[in-house]
């Protein structure tokens, strides 16, 4: 079951993706921290055939963002 606030980050998430930006990526960090469902963060770029399994698992749930060059501490 979805929460409110799953809910409201996976929007904010679609509306980034839908344009992202840097300051998109910096509210994203700052309103919503953390990685989640949704969000996922790698800190160097995977094997191209993990990078897939990312994607693949985002679209069968509804989409979501992989962000690069970051690590969630």
């Amino acid at each position: 079951m979805m929460t409110t606030r799953s809910k409201g980050l996976k929007e904010y998430v679609a509306r980034f993706c839908e344009n992202p930006s840097r300051e998109g990526a910096r509210d994203l960090l700052r309103n919503h921290s953390g990685e989640s469902d949704n969000c996922d963060f790698k800190k160097e770029w995977p094997d191209f055939s993990k990078v897939a399994r990312h994607i693949l698992g985002m679209a069968n749930s509804g989409g979501g963002c992989l962000i690069f060059g970051l690590e969630e501490k």
